[in-house]
């Protein structure tokens, strides 16, 4: 009875005032296209220069006005002066029976925080003001009932398929085309408003047979996975593809529930943020690995918070699947790769670096097997058509480069017993190994053993200088350069949708794609030494700058702007030590002073994007600022004497730390829910 009672408490809570206050917002918005003599009390909320101090009238009148939203809401608080809510749930915590206990303390903590899911709730709201936004939430209203009652029905449905369906359109909805290139932050955003991702997680979290999972063992072949499922069981065939229907279904959908999370995490960090907090349930999920570790990729790509944030354990356990799938799954390596280093901001963080390396050492025996051979098996490999042992090797190599960027004298060590020079150069001039398979060798090269913290290392390369297999890697470069140069010139309108397309290549289109990448990754700037009087080198050196020149000419637009400031300088450093006309080296110099001005370019379909929602941008940009410094102005000062009336103007709280603690008298009711000042009073006395 008493539990019923409490089940039903929360919906004394009338829904939630985000429509009230999305109205104030409209009106004070209104106001600024009117001829009015006075601005709106409100109007200095819906700027970024708004401050709690400056403008104290205005923050004052926005507590006021929010608390006056707050209280016309909620008949709990309209019936407060005859029943102590508070003492009543405080007291049903004092039960013997813990249902009873969890969900009064539950409810205590939903009530004392209301104002802080409002304000969450407004500062992610959005009005929609275009057609195409007003149409697609139709739909997703209409599709998220299936995916609501999935949770409640077997996965083994005649309805399976349309789920799928009606995955795949929301999949759809937060890309800007069919390419997957370019995110929809306004449709992501708009799903998640809806929720969708409590649906996705329970999903994920049906009770599917748990047994069948652990005999699946983590491994990523559909077919060897059947006979373990087979083998185990002795079952009768009526049983076992019964079992197999179930497996494969639950896997399917799996794969489908993270590539809607991929989608909506992709370049969008509140999504990313929120993921990020369930990493470890994410990890736990069997079955589809492949899909569930480029989720994680679109995590922490561009994640400064998550990469920072990620415990040792949580990559401890990462470092274990992947001893576990090895060739089976290639993409963990990546998302490592992308904790490692915060690759929009090129900021390497040393910690996650030291923890990759710790457990990779600590799997070392698994992991490594296919670099703890000899070289002429790695190259085998590399030239091979086993594309899993291909791409798993080449991603270990690519993480291992990138734990030794920012010279730490241990992690390069470590590699320098995988990988000698000869080694690396031997792959690099070998001209059967294609050009994007020799990204992470140069960037090997580089971190372990040209950018080293060892002195005694950075004095032996000098003496491979002239040494003529460098020479033969710079001619293969050049010549690599030059059917660059002329494919441009020769299909110089094909040339931009070969860069934005994810359709079938030919094997040429392939060469050009790859290449590119190759050149946008593989330089690097450092002078390592000056070339000396032999005419071949001062030849292929003078050759080799002019192409360059070229190549950046043709190919820019297609490259970040990261990749355009590496490439510059890298030009700049060959042209010097050239004999080039002064007048093209003067020329391109210039270029110099262009970097700190570069900007990615825009593509055209992101350009129409931001010309049809430009006015529903603006409008919600105004909005989740004006949300914005409405909490602000409900949290406070971030100072003692605001927050508890002690007179002390010491910093409350550390904004941003894992102990911050929230602003504003909601939490300070909540605080005094749980102490007696008085009985402390007395312990003081007599201390």
């Amino acid at each position: 009875m008493e539990n019923n009672i409490i089940k039903s408490v929360p919906r004394l809570k009338v829904q939630t005032p985000i429509c009230t206050l999305i109205s104030l917002f409209k009106e004070v918005h209104d106001s600024r296209f009117r001829s009015l003599n006075v601005p709106h009390v409100f109007e200095a909320a819906l700027y970024d220069t708004f401050d709690i101090e400056k403008n104290a009238s205005v923050a004052k009148e926005c507590i006021t006005k929010v608390t006056k939203i707050m209280l016309d809401a909620s008949i709990i608080d309209s019936i407060r002066s005859w029943i102590k809510f508070d003492d009543i749930l405080l007291d049903l915590a004092e039960y013997e029976y813990d249902e009873i206990v969890a969900k009064s303390l539950k409810v205590l903590n939903r009530y004392h925080s209301s104002y802080e899911k409002l304000f969450k709730n407004i500062i992610q709201a959005q009005v929609l003001l275009t057609e195409r936004s007003v149409q697609v939430l139709g739909n997703i209203t209409a599709i998220l009932p299936y995916l609501k009652n999935t949770k409640n029905t077997q996965l083994v449905t005649e309805n399976s398929a349309d789920l799928l369906i009606k995955m795949d359109e929301l999949i759809g909805y937060c890309y800007l085309d069919k390419t997957f290139f370019e995110s929809h932050l306004i449709n992501q955003t708009m799903l998640f408003n809806q929720d969708i991702l409590a649906n996705i997680f329970n999903i994920m979290c049906k009770n599917v047979d748990v047994e069948l999972m652990e005999k699946y063992e983590n491994n990523a072949n559909y077919f060897a996975c059947t006979a373990y499922i087979y083998a185990y069981e002795n079952a009768s065939i009526e049983n076992y593809i019964q079992l197999l229907g179930k497996f494969h279904a639950t896997r399917i959908l799996f794969e489908k529930c993270f590539e809607l999370l991929k989608a909506l995490a992709m370049k969008n960090h509140v999504v990313q943020n929120i993921l990020f907090e369930k990493l470890e349930f994410i990890l736990n999920i069997k079955g589809a690995e492949k899909l569930m570790a480029e989720t994680l990729i679109e995590i922490f790509t561009g994640n400064k918070n998550a990469c920072m944030k990620v415990r040792s354990e949580q990559i401890y356990i990462i470092m274990s699947i992947i001893s576990t799938l090895t060739i089976n799954c290639p993409e963990l390596l990546k998302v490592l790769n992308a904790c490692v280093k915060v690759e929009e901001l090129d900021l390497p963080l040393k910690r996650n670096q030291s923890l990759v390396i710790k457990y990779f050492m600590a799997f070392r025996q698994k992991i490594a097997k296919l670099i703890d051979v000899d070289n002429d098996q790695r190259v085998n490999i590399l030239k091979g058509d086993n594309k899993q042992e291909k791409m798993y090797l080449v991603e270990l190599i690519d993480l291992l480069a990138t734990c030794a960027e920012g010279e730490n004298k241990f992690i390069e060590s470590i590699c320098q017993t995988i990988f000698t020079v000869d080694d690396i150069l031997n792959i690099l001039l070998d001209p059967d190994i294609k050009n994007y398979i020799k990204m992470p060798f140069i960037r090997f090269l580089q971190w372990v053993y040209l950018n080293t913290a060892d002195d005694v290392i950075s004095l032996t390369l000098e003496n491979f200088a002239h040494d003529e297999r460098i020479w033969k890697l710079i001619k293969l470069l050049n010549d690599d350069v030059d059917y660059m140069n002329k494919y441009s010139t020769e299909n110089s309108e094909s040339l931009i949708l070969l860069f934005k397309t994810k359709e079938k290549l030919s094997n040429e289109e392939k060469v050009v794609k790859n290449t590119m990448l190759y050149f946008s990754e593989a330089f690097f700037y450092k002078t390592y030494f000056v070339p000396n009087d032999v005419e071949n080198e001062i030849k292929l050196t003078d050759e080799f700058g002019l192409n360059l020149t070229i190549f950046e000419t043709k190919y820019r637009k297609f490259m970040k702007c990261s990749h355009i400031k590496i490439m510059i300088m890298s030009i700049n450093a060959i042209l010097s030590s050239s004999n080039i006309d002064k007048k093209i080296i003067n020329k391109f110099s210039l270029r110099t002073f262009e970097l700190d001005n570069l900007k990615d370019s825009i593509t055209d379909v992101r350009r129409d994007y931001a010309d049809y929602y430009y006015n529903e941008n603006e409008v919600n940009k105004y909005l989740n600022t004006f949300a914005i410094n409405m909490s602000l102005a409900y949290g406070g000062l971030n100072d003692v004497k605001t927050q508890i009336n002690y007179p002390l103007n010491n910093v409350y709280t550390k904004i941003g730390s894992n102990e911050e603690l929230p602003l504003g008298s909601e939490f300070q009711y909540h605080v005094k829910c749980f102490t007696k000042p008085h009985q402390a009073a007395k312990l003081v006395k007599l201390l």
